[in-house]
């Protein structure tokens, strides 16, 4: 899930939100939040500037790969042009 806003800055600003619903292990959202960053890190160049965007991971992205991950933080991105 993505949600997103304006700001009246020049670059972008990320957030992940991982609660303890998704896994109750630390460890484990631990990783996906640095997976994630790690994603945002890679197309930063690509991303539209000038927004606050926070991503709520749900459930499902508990134990998937790095790749579909991936895909997922990619086309959520592009279905709102900010990519």
């Amino acid at each position: 899930m993505l949600r997103y806003k304006k700001n009246n800055l020049t670059n972008s600003r990320f957030g992940f939100v991982i609660s303890a619903k998704v896994s109750k292990k630390a460890v484990d959202r631990n990783k996906i939040r640095r997976r994630a960053s790690e994603i945002i890190r890679l197309n930063i160049d690509n991303i539209r500037s000038g927004f606050d965007i926070i991503f709520v991971i749900k459930k499902e992205a508990c134990g998937v790969e790095y790749s579909e991950l991936e895909n997922n933080i990619l086309n959520s991105l592009k279905e709102r042009n900010l990519l």
